[in-house]
């Protein structure tokens, strides 16, 4: 079973933290409450494509299910 991780927060760090989660192994869980700024933009597409599962300006993941939550929020 692959542990699960929930990155809160697609800032510098987030991005950072996802990208090293997948590497990883882990099932990365993504979300953003608001839409990501324009410098990121690039990045975040990327992420949505290598990580599990992506959701902006929700937390629909099931947290019940996650074995590792990270925020990056400061």
């Amino acid at each position: 079973m692959t542990d699960k991780i929930l990155i809160l927060g697609l800032s510098k760090s987030g991005i950072a933290a996802a990208k090293l989660a997948k590497k990883r192994g882990y099932d990365v869980y993504i979300t953003e409450r608001k839409t990501p700024k324009e410098e990121f933009l690039t990045q975040v597409e990327e992420l949505k494509t290598e990580a599990s599962h992506y959701y902006i300006n929700s937390i629909q993941a099931k947290l019940q299910v996650l074995n590792k939550i990270m925020s990056s929020e400061s």
